[in-house]
Formats: structure tokens, sequence, C-alpha cells
């Protein structure tokens, strides 16, 4: 198994690692977390010590109102005076926000119990946080006023639970007010860390997403003001480099391939001498034509052409002037042609020329004499000497005398044979239309060539 299918195969699911979450919930979900343990612990701790404090403070004023009434009421406990020990009683419950008061006399007999009811729920609730949190009950002797008298008697009381309800409440507004700061700090906090840290993430995604669909690899992702990010941030511009260049790189491979596929095809189409057609193009080009002739209900002709004497230019002038012969008349051949036309050589010194369309028998003579002007001029060699252009042209019609490409090419190589045989008997016997070259000393100049009778 392939390295690539292993890794496809070990690569873990959505399934297998959970929920998918993102960055921002991520952020959002951790600061929440701390946040909430955070104010939590916090308000745990001042809470409690908030109530110690509290809890603290009101049984202190209790102590102190039991003790202030132990004093004010010694005068109407020894003289029994219970309408003035009632009357500061009720005082002092209803400033000190008492929800009882007993006064006890020296055996223990109550002498006065002032009760304050609860009027509304808040005090019943009051009172049963009182309960909750002061159980209590605080006393405070009521002394003799004579040295080595002994006490008179004993206050008791009771907080109502106002002021502790009071002071819970204030406790709870403040540890809401707590909350809701928090709440706005996280809010603040975790936008800024999302512009931070969220946002660069979700354009390196983007930019990533980008990367792999359009092939941009000159884009770059930006600086971002976290160091991690800013690494990844070079990595990732650094990986876009190396595929910018390796894609430069297929691209520059890509197009000398190509290329190389153009010349090769281009080689195995056309002639290397002439850079004419070759006979396979020829064939091929052959076949079209006469598919659209028989699709159009036109005509095509094609001109076989032969060099006259073409093997005594190579055994008298060498091998190189008969290339440079080949090279000329392939030169003027298509130069002499109509745009639409085909000129393809065929091998050796035979070319052929596919017209089309055509009208008649008389368009394609047009054309025959318009090939013979184009060969008229002889061909000037480098050393100076002149070498005259003659050929042979044979031509033939599709589809009067030929419907395949065979059938055609051998009418008008017969054609061709024709004219050559004509030619040959008006030329006059004893003439060499062909002289070989002198050797060259110093101080010689070359001999002109004969010239070549026209056909």
């Amino acid at each position: 198994m392939s390295p690539t299918l292993q890794t496809r195969r070990q690569r873990p699911r959505p399934s297998d690692v959970g929920p998918v979450l993102s960055v921002a919930h991520l952020v959002r979900m951790g600061q929440w977390r701390s946040a909430g343990v955070a104010l939590a612990c916090a308000g745990l701790f001042m809470s409690a010590a908030s109530l110690y404090s509290l809890h603290q403070s009101m049984r202190h004023a209790l102590v102190m109102a039991a003790h202030s009434l132990a004093f004010a009421a010694e005068p109407a406990i020894r003289f029994r005076d219970l309408e003035a020990l009632r009357e500061l009683a009720e005082q002092l419950a209803e400033r000190e926000q008492l929800a009882w008061v007993n006064v006890v006399d020296a055996q223990g007999q109550r002498l006065l119990k002032v009760e304050r009811p609860g009027q509304t729920p808040f005090d019943g609730l009051a009172r049963q946080v009182a309960d909750l949190f002061m159980p209590q009950v605080v006393t405070a002797a009521v002394q003799g006023g004579r040295a080595g008298s002994g006490g008179l008697g004993e206050v008791q009381l009771r907080s109502d639970g106002r002021a502790l309800l009071d002071e819970l409440s204030l406790l709870l507004l403040a540890l809401l007010g707590c909350v809701a700061v928090t709440a706005l700090v996280v809010l603040v906090v975790s936008r800024r860390l999302t512009a931070v840290i969220v946002q660069p993430l979700r354009a390196m995604v983007e930019l990533t997403r980008a990367v792999r669909i359009s092939r941009s690899f000159e884009r770059r992702a930006q600086a971002t003001p976290v160091q991690e990010l800013n690494a990844l941030a070079d990595d990732f511009n650094a990986l876009l480099v190396a595929l910018q260049r390796q894609q430069r790189r297929v691209a520059a491979r890509h197009n000398d391939l190509r290329r190389s596929n153009e010349s090769l095809r281009h080689a195995s189409l056309h002639d290397a001498l002439t850079g004419l057609p070759n006979r396979s193009h020829l064939f091929a080009h052959l076949a079209e034509v006469f598919e659209r002739c028989q699709r159009q209900g036109v005509q095509a002709a094609v001109l076989f052409i032969d060099v006259d004497r073409f093997k005594q230019v190579n055994d008298t002038l060498g091998h190189a002037v008969g290339d440079a012969l080949l090279v000329e008349l392939a030169h003027r051949l298509q130069s002499a042609v109509r745009e639409s036309d085909f000129v393809a050589r065929h091998g050796g010194d035979e070319f052929l020329a596919v017209l089309f369309p055509v009208g008649d028998e008389a368009e394609v003579r047009l054309c025959v004499d318009r090939l013979r002007r184009a060969l008229v001029q002889p061909l000037r060699l480098d050393n100076g000497q002149t070498l005259p252009m003659s050929v042979s042209i044979g031509t033939a019609l599709f589809p009067a005398q030929g419907r395949s490409v065979d059938e055609l090419v051998r009418s008008a190589d017969a054609a061709m044979y024709r004219d050559k045989v004509r030619s040959s008997a008006l030329q006059p016997r004893g003439t060499s239309p062909v002289k070989p070259l002198p050797p060259r000393g110093p101080g010689l100049m070359p001999d002109p060539i004969g010239d070549l009778d026209d056909n």
C-alpha cells in the first residue's frame, strides 16, 4: 500500500474527533468559562467575607441595643414601672428594627414582651433571613444601682432581619453589577481577540481556498500582530513562492514539450529540404478536399510537376546545386498558386499542386501557365552562374479523371509523362542543356552554364 493511501485512510474523520468547532467559538467559550470561574470564586469569597462582616456588625448593633435598654430600663424594673418599661422597649424595637423584646426579672419571670408583627411579605422574608443567619437571641443583664447588689433581670431581643435583608440585597446587586461588567469586558475582549486571531485565520483560509481553486500562487498572506500567526504566514508565503517557481518550471517544460511536439508534428508533415508538406500530409489533404468536393458539388485538380533532367543536374553540378534547385522551385511554385491551393513535395524531384476549387479545364490551364511563367527566370547560383528551370506538368480533374487519391495521382502522373515526352521530342538533338562546372583556379572566372530550352 502506498504512503499516500495510508495517509488518506488514517486521516481522522469529523465523526471520530467529535463536533467540529470554529476558533471564534472556542475563544469565546474559553473566555466565558474563565470569566465564569473567576467571577464565581471571587463572588464566593467576597460573599462569605461580606456575610461574616455583616453578621458581626449586626450582632454588635444588637448587643449595644440590648445594653442600652438594660441600662435605661433599670429604674423601671427596680420600681416595677411596667408602663415606662414598655414605652422604652417599644421605642427601642422601632428604632433598631427588632422582631421582639423580652424582659425578665432576676427569678426568670417575664415582666414584659414587645413584638413587632410583619406587615408585608417582605417582612416575612426578612424574618426567615434573620432566622437563617442570626438564630441566636441577644441578651444583656440589668444590674442594680448600688455596689454589691445583684442583677435585677435580663433583656432579651432579636432582630427582624430588615437591615440584614437590605444589606444582602445590596450585596446581590453588587454581584449582579460585577457579572454585567464582566460580561461586557469579556464581550469586548472576545471581539478584540477575534479581530486579532480569528480574522487572520479566516483570511488565510480564504487565501488557501483561492490558491487551491484558481491556482493564483502570486498571492501572499498578510502580516498580523500575533507572532505565531506571522510565523505561519511566513511559512505559507514561502510555500507559495516554491509552488509558484514549480508552476513556472512546469509551464516552461509544458511549453518546451508543446514546441517539441509541434516541431515533431511539423517535421512529420513537411519536407525537411523545401519546407513543403510531404507525401503523408498531401494524401490527407487530398482526402479532405475530395470530401468537400462531394459535399459541395465542386471540382478539384491535381498538378503533377516533375523537374526535367534533374538527374543530369545532380550528376554534373552536384547534389548541393540540385538541392538549391528544388528549394527555389518549391518557393516559386508556392508563390504562384492561390491561397486556397496546396503545394507539396511528392518525393525526389516530383511536386504536386492541389487546386481547390476549380471551375473547368480552362482555369486549370491558366494555373499551369502561371506556374510556367514563374519558372522563366533561371536559377542564379552562389558562384554567379545561372541554371535554367524546366518542369513537366500533368493535370487531372476530380471526379472526372479519378474518384480516389491513387486514381487521380496516377492520372496526373500519366499526363506528366506525356508532357515530358512531348517536351523531349521538341528538344533539338545534340544539345546539352547542362554543362559541368570547370575546375576553378587563381584568376579563372566560372563559365556560364548552357541554356535549357523551354518546352
